[in-house]
């Protein structure tokens, strides 16, 4: 199938594959290898692997925007439990506020004290309201 792209063609401009065959022309093997401080490798290109001995980052964080909660208090809330905490990427490690939960985003610190991230899913057809409810407990 033909999408119709490589069709129009704009002056001065190389089609893919003569861009591909000069490129694979000029390519040339690196001559040898330099260790070079951190602070003047930019621009450089690796020619093994970096490895850390830390874990990045150093804390637990989260995969997906969602809640942090204490289980033990979604059960206890009937009505269920008010966000008192929000917690972005790159924010501090928080400790979870009580009697409430935290709307926490992709990749910030899970705060301590806590169960979840639950996922956030919006329920249809009425307004969104800044409260997580349990809607099925386990037997």
């Amino acid at each position: 199938m033909n999408c119709g792209c490589a069709d129009v063609v704009t002056p001065g401009l190389l089609d893919l594959f003569e861009a591909r065959a000069r490129m694979i022309k000029a390519a040339r093997p690196i001559a040898g290898l330099e260790r070079v401080a951190l602070e003047a490798a930019a621009g450089r290109v690796l020619a093994e692997p970096a490895r850390s001995t830390l874990d990045m980052p150093g804390v637990d964080n989260s995969a997906m925007d969602g809640y942090a909660l204490r289980l033990d208090e979604l059960a206890d809330s009937p009505s269920g439990l008010p966000v008192r905490l929000r917690v972005p990427a790159g924010a501090g490690v928080t400790r979870l506020p009580e009697g409430g939960c935290a709307r926490i985003f992709t990749g910030a610190p899970v705060p301590r004290c806590r169960w979840g991230p639950m996922p956030w899913c919006p329920r249809s057809g009425s307004a969104w309201t800044p409260r997580v409810e349990c809607t099925s407990r386990a037997s």
